[in-house]
């Protein structure tokens, strides 16, 4: 695994890069390429697309959804995104060494704004009514050693499911897990809102518990980049990160509610009723989105406790702050 010591060398070199990099200059712009997970957790993102918020430092941004964590990472270490919406437990799995196998390279990512604490429910079919009934079943992941799987198996552990009493099968993204449910390819499984809203009214299922509920503070959703191409792209990381700023404080404006939801609805498959019941609850909890992108480092330590209690091979992860960099926020 890469040092992070060596990106840290050379400080001349990197500002020298800087400088000679990709200049911004009357009506040319750069192109800046986002990799991300769909839906809720990336409302902030879509207004930083479909308003132009970069627009006038000079980038131009363009959006790639992906359908899992396993091809977002092989994405962005083939350099085809600069910079990515993941999970905090992608990060240090993969920075970390403990990432997908069949994803190889120069693994050197890290996280430089946090989003906020996601939306996590552990939603079950209508023939699931406790978490007596979930012994010998199948649930739906993203993919087993990622953190949302992590977290079911915390939420499974406090309700008395042990390990080797259940079973995972790898389907994907949230959306991905969830038609994998309404399938009967799993009982049930680790999904962000408003998919609970969506699995309740359309086919009966049912929340069980709330990650946050269980967790207390818990860093679901970040933007990331690779180290080595952030050492000569720091410009377009503090643009992104002031115009991230203006976005949360923009969607969270109550005067600008409607275009929000319009917003949503052109970026995603969700229904507008279920997008017109979900926006009240979204936007009236500051906790939804960071509004300055800081991270809660707690929160970065739970994810770290998880991997550390579940992930395989067992490795010491250290300081929080080694996945993490604050410098541009």
């Amino acid at each position: 695994m890469p040092t992070r010591g060596r990106f840290a060398a050379g400080s001349a070199a990197v500002l020298a890069a800087i400088a000679g990099g990709a200049r911004i200059a009357g009506a040319q712009t750069v192109p800046l390429r986002l990799n991300v997970f769909g839906g809720l957790d990336a409302w902030t993102i879509y207004v930083i697309h479909d308003r132009g918020l970069m627009n006038a430092a000079g980038y131009d941004v363009s959006l790639t959804t992906t359908p899992g964590s396993v091809p977002q990472f092989a994405h962005m270490l083939a350099g085809d995104a600069d910079i990515a919406l993941t999970a905090m437990d992608n990060v240090v799995a993969y920075d970390s060494g403990q990432g997908d196998p069949s994803v190889t390279g120069d693994l050197d990512f890290f996280a430089f704004l946090g989003i906020g604490p996601g939306f996590l429910r552990l939603l079950v079919r209508p023939e699931i009514t406790s978490y007596d009934q979930l012994r010998g079943k199948t649930f739906a992941v993203d993919a087993p050693s990622t953190g949302f799987s992590f977290v079911l198996r915390r939420m499974l552990e406090k309700n008395g499911i042990m390990p080797g009493e259940y079973s995972f099968v790898a389907l994907g993204s949230t959306q991905k897990r969830f038609d994998g449910m309404v399938a009967g390819q799993a009982v049930g499984g680790m999904v962000a809102s408003p998919f609970d809203l969506i699995g309740a009214q359309k086919y009966g299922f049912r929340v069980l518990g709330n990650a946050a509920d269980t967790l207390g503070h818990y860093e679901a959703t970040v933007m990331m980049a690779r180290r080595s191409w952030a050492a000569t792209h720091r410009p377009a990381i503090t643009a992104f990160v002031r115009a991230y700023r203006d976005a949360a404080a923009w969607l969270y404006a109550p005067p600008n509610r409607t275009e929000a939801m319009a917003i949503l609805a052109r970026n995603t498959d969700l229904p507008p009723d279920i997008i017109a019941q979900i926006t009240p609850v979204v936007l009236g909890s500051p906790a939804s989105y960071t509004r300055d992108g800081k991270f809660d480092v707690a929160a970065v330590r739970t994810v770290m406790e998880l991997r550390a209690a579940y992930a395989t091979p067992k490795k010491a992860l250290g300081d929080p702050q080694a996945f993490i960099d604050q410098s541009y926020l």
